[in-house]
Formats: C-alpha cells, sequence, structure tokens
C-alpha cells in the first residue's frame, strides 16, 4: 500500500498538495493529515472525503494531531512549521522550526524509518540537514523542495527579460541555498536550445528577481506565502520517486564530494526514483563554482548557529 503522510496536511500547502494528489492518476492509497488541531484535520479530511464522492477518487483520507501517524508510510511530506512573515528573516524561523522537526524526525525515525522524507519546512537547506541528523537515516532517502521551485522562478525571469515564452527556456537551475546566497546556473540557461549571452546587469536584475520572489507574494497576499508553486513542486518529487525510471529534478540534497563541497544539504540538479536522490553533477562556471563554495558556507554557518542554539534549549 502506498501511504502519503503530509505533516502540517492542514495548513495552506498541505490542503492544496492533498487536493492535487488525489485529483492525479499517482498509485495512492491513504493519505493521512497530520496536524495539531485535530478539529481542524478533521473537518479538512470531512471535506476532503464529499469531494472523493463527487470525483470518484478511491484514495482513503484520514487525520491525526500525533506525529506518529507517519507509521509505515511510504513517503513522508514536512510542511509543518512557523509561519513566516513579510518582515521575518529566514534565521528567524530556525530555532521554533528545528523544535518541530525534532518531533516529526522522531517519529519518523520510529515508525517509518524507511519512509522518502521530503521536507518543505524553512529555513529549508537547515531544516532539511536537521531532519536527516533526528532521522539518522540514509541521505538518499531525504530531500528538501525549494530548488524546483526557485529554478521555476528563473525560468519566468529569463523568459521576461528576453520576451520570450517560458517554454522557449530550457536548463534555468538554481543550486545552493534557498535564500540569498542562492545561485543561478546562467552557464546552462538556453534559450530555443541555444547559450544565451548575460550582461552582469542583467545577472543582477535577475537574481534578485528571484531571490525576492517568494517574499513578493508574502507581501502581496499578507497573511501567508506561496502554496501552488510548492504544492506542484512537491507532487513532481512525489511522483518521481513512484514512477520506475525516475526523473531529474533540482532539489536539495546531501553534497558529498560533488563540486568539492562535503556534508551539507543544499540544491542541485538531482535525479529522484524509487530508489532516492542523488546530485548529478552539472557543469559550472568558475565564478559559479565559486559562488556555490559560498553558499555552502552560508548554510553550514547557520548549521552550527543551529547546533548551538538548540544545545542551550
Amino acid at each position: 500500500m502506498t501511504k502519503i503522510a503530509i505533516v502540517g496536511g492542514t495548513g495552506a500547502i498541505g490542503e492544496v498538495l492533498t487536493h492535487r494528489l488525489v485529483n492525479s492518476n499517482l498509485p495512492i492509497e491513504k493519505i493521512v493529515l497530520i496536524g495539531r488541531r485535530q478539529d481542524k484535520a478533521k473537518g479538512k479530511t470531512l471535506d476532503f472525503e464529499d469531494a472523493s464522492i463527487i470525483t470518484q477518487s478511491s484514495t482513503e483520507i484520514s487525520y491525526s494531531d500525533d506525529y506518529e501517524a507517519v507509521e509505515d508510510a511510504k513517503i513522508v511530506v514536512m510542511t509543518a512549521g512557523q509561519i513566516r512573515t513579510e518582515k521575518m528573516q529566514r534565521e528567524d524561523l530556525l530555532r521554533q522550526n528545528a523544535l518541530i522537526i525534532s518531533g516529526v524526525g522522531q517519529a519518523i525515525r520510529k515508525k517509518a524509518s524507511s519512509a522518502f522524507i521530503i521536507v518543505v519546512t524553512n529555513p529549508l537547506d537547515n531544516m532539511t540537514a536537521h531532519m536527516h541528523n533526528v532521522v539518522d537515516g540514509p541521505p538518499e532517502k531525504i530531500c528538501g523542495m525549494a530548488a524546483q521551485l526557485d529554478s521555476a522562478r528563473f525560468t519566468k525571469a529569463i523568459a521576461e527579460e528576453f520576451a520570450v515564452e517560458p517554454e522557449a527556456v530550457s536548463n534555468a537551475m538554481v543550486f545552493g541555498e534557498h535564500g540569498p546566497s542562492m545561485v543561478p546556473v546562467f552557464s546552462q540557461v538556453r534559450i530555443k536550445g541555444e547559450p544565451i549571452t548575460v550582461t552582469e546587469e542583467q545577472q543582477e536584475r535577475i537574481r534578485k528577481r528571484v531571490q525576492g520572489a517568494g517574499a513578493q507574494i508574502i507581501g502581496l497576499l499578507k497573511t501567508g506565502g506561496a502554496t501552488q508553486g510548492p504544492a506542484a513542486g512537491i507532487q513532481s518529487i512525489i511522483e518521481s520517486h513512484l514512477h520506475p525510471k525516475g526523473k531529474i529534478i533540482p532539489s536539495a540534497a546531501l553534497f558529498r564530494g560533488e563540486y568539492g563541497i562535503k556534508d551539507v544539504f543544499m540544491g542541485a540538479a538531482t535525479y529522484i526514483d524509487r530508489d532516492g536522490v542523488k546530485i548529478i553533477k552539472t557543469p559550472l562556471s568558475p565564478s559559479e563554482a565559486g559562488l556555490l563554495h559560498m553558499s555552502a558556507y552560508t548554510i553550514k554557518k547557520t548549521n552550527a548557529a543551529l547546533d548551538l542554539a538548540l544545545q542551550h534549549s
């Protein structure tokens, strides 16, 4: 049986994701929505059950306020966490969300140790690393969903800059941190199959557009952040993991020597299939490689600060 546990399933991203999965053709027998407010979780479940009758979906949906409801899940999606406000820095989320990750990770380690874990909680790269530390499972069994979203925003920014349709843009990928030190890989971008020439001014303009995309949505919505984009990204990873052949998707994975970088989770081109996730080394320009090392340093520095904060909590 393919069971998917969505921790934070009653939140905005969890709700959109559940809707997408229930209406997909994926072989998912059961989805459990896990949220701390049992009344809200029950209400969402009843609503989805009504919809399932109309759409004739056979996916069973249940709810729980207990993290151990991840038991026997094939995939665990971690979306729970403090919501980032417009003026909040990602680092401000660190300690509170790390404590939530700790509780969920302990439940996964106890009840679903073989599950494939998709982390969405911010700060993404740090929370993915922390989840890996708590679960203490194979690194192939965990990834963070953000690089794909950043890459989609990069694709859109390139299309707008060069006045073409997004469909004409390929290989637009963002590596490194899901945050200020992210590395848009301009050297691999193609428009209608051809390399592009980008001035430093254009690169800076595009980089700022991609970096600020999430904050722009938060600022406009006032009471929340992006939901449709993240949910689509999570679904894509789930599809790839359940498919026999898998596919290449940018995601946050553990670097183990790629580009001379070790022991850090961050965005890269990754191949995701039934076995899990692995980094696919993509050519970088010297400047991009240097920026990627700087991004790794930034993430590691924050990881160290988080470890220290948790020791004193």
